[in-house]
């Protein structure tokens, strides 16, 4: 604070908690698991908070390195290289969805094979923290206000990408970052490729983040309970921004009245964050059970607002 000027800031953080503390009717299991749309599971278990994800845990897709060329021109999946149980190994492709087998069970020749039971917590969304921030700034006639709203440390669940990045059914459309996936085709013959050596000339980056290939081994991919589809909901948000100037006493007095401020409001600037889609601040469901979802929210607004303080 000076003659002329001043400054102030409010900040306020929040640590919320929960924990589960007794599951009514459950005398054997200390959990259950809650679907949502059978799109992602929860699992509310005894000792821990509310919202924790769970499913399988996402390992990329299967590369070539994957697989062994055979002479007839075919390829198969090298041992201990874990697949689908119920399916066979002949039936992989080069740049399947994969997900990591943690529960231990192998096929009856040994190799790891996943499953639902390889589901577990993939994420909580829950926030560490939340929080805000008002600055008020004074300079003679002016004002100035400036608030920061954050939230670190959640997980969202992007159902709209789950739903839209296809594709499941023939001539379905899907989002745009399924230009980026393994192709199959060759583009010389126009069919597809079972050579390795040319699939991987196809696929240069294949281990550097591609999607899942478009073959019908991967249309269940749209609704597994994957930590492929959970991502950081962590932002800081410029909330708004008012700017205001009270006209001098002296000249509005002559019209009788005490005070006239002007001002000028901007609403939801910007927001700074990870966050794929239109806003991380979103619950779709109303269940305490299943928070963190965005299932095709509809995006914030911007606003903007003029007005005139008149006192009499």
């Amino acid at each position: 604070s000076t003659k002329d000027f001043t400054w102030s800031t409010d900040f306020n953080i929040a640590f919320n908690r929960s924990k589960v503390l007794d599951l009514y009717g459950s005398d054997e299991l200390n959990y259950f698991i809650k679907d949502y749309e059978s799109r992602m599971g929860y699992k509310i278990e005894v000792g821990q908070p509310l919202g924790q994800f769970y499913g399988l845990i996402y390992d990329g897709i299967y590369t070539t390195d994957d697989f062994i060329q055979n002479q007839d021109g075919t390829y198969t999946l090298k041992d201990d290289v874990p697949y689908l149980k119920g399916s066979t190994r002949s039936s992989v492709k080069v740049g399947d969805v994969k997900y990591k087998a943690i529960a231990g069970e192998t096929d009856q020749d040994g190799n790891p094979v996943f499953s639902v039971n390889d589901r577990t917590v993939i994420g909580k969304a829950q926030p560490k923290f939340t929080g805000g921030m008002n600055n008020t700034f004074r300079y003679k006639g002016f004002d100035l206000n400036i608030f920061f709203n954050f939230v670190y440390g959640n997980k969202v669940f992007n159902m709209s990408t789950q739903r839209f990045i296809g594709p499941y059914l023939a001539n379905q459309n899907t989002l745009s970052k399924m230009s980026d996936r393994f192709t199959l085709i060759d583009s010389e013959t126009g069919k597809e490729s079972t050579n390795l050596a040319r699939l991987a000339e196809l696929n240069p980056n294949q281990n550097g983040g591609l999607l899942w290939n478009i073959s019908s081994n991967n249309k269940t991919a749209i609704s597994d309970h994957s930590s492929y589809y959970l991502e950081d909901g962590s932002y800081l948000r410029l909330n708004n921004i008012t700017l205001g100037y009270t006209l001098p006493k002296k000249l509005v007095q002559k019209a009788r009245i005490n005070s006239v401020r002007v001002y000028g409001t901007l609403n939801n600037i910007h927001t700074f964050t990870k966050y794929s889609g239109y806003d991380p601040e979103v619950s779709a469901s109303d269940n305490a059970l299943t928070p963190g979802i965005d299932n095709s929210s509809y995006p914030r607004a911007k606003s903007w607002v003029l007005g005139v303080n008149l006192t009499f």
